[in-house]
């Protein structure tokens, strides 16, 4: 009887690099977030890097190269296609902690915005209900409203560090020693 393969199993080497990549990258721009915005204080972060591995790999049923559903699309999405969503925006009172993290479709992500978790459907369904064209266009434009202000915030974060620094370049990423550290 032949075995089937797990995911991963033809590439483990690659699907590790890219998952401790993926995870370090999302986990590093939340801290830097968390304490721009003066949410959370240098070295008391909510959750260790760790942690936040486990809890990605739990979603991903358990493989570093495995697939979540969207739950607002349904469709399947590898690592790369992901993003870090909360259930609850911060900006609405949400937590910080893990239990407060979801992932999701990037395009979806992108559209919810501050949108609570039942609101984003809601417009959705109400979507369904008007012409297409329209229906596109209105979340296209929701897309694009979320890139404008991302964009805003990193030309702000340019601007911060050039009058700190002298130079016109984004801060330096902190280095991953795997501890889950900062």
């Amino acid at each position: 009887m032949k075995s089937t393969l797990k995911a991963g199993a033809l590439f483990p080497k690659v699907a590790h690099t890219s998952f401790l990549e993926w995870t370090r990258t999302r986990y590093s721009g939340m801290m830097v977030r968390l304490l721009k915005k003066k949410i959370i204080e240098k070295d008391r972060e909510p959750f260790t890097l760790e942690e936040f591995r486990a809890d990605v790999l739990g979603v991903l049923g358990g493989n570093e190269d495995g697939a979540i559903e969207c739950r607002y699309c349904h469709r399947h999405y590898t690592l790369s296609e992901i993003a870090v969503d909360h259930v609850h925006p911060l900006s609405r009172g949400g937590g910080i902690g893990l239990d407060n993290i979801d992932y999701v479709c990037t395009k979806d992500n992108n559209r919810k915005g501050s949108m609570m978790i039942h609101e984003y459907p809601a417009l959705l369904k109400f979507l369904e209900t008007v012409h297409p064209a329209m229906r596109k266009d209105i979340l296209n434009r929701l897309g694009k409203a979320n890139a404008l202000a991302a964009g805003a915030r990193r030309q702000q974060m340019l601007m911060t560090n050039f009058k700190a620094t002298g130079k016109f370049e984004m801060p330096k990423k902190p280095k991953d020693d795997g501890l889950g550290e900062f």
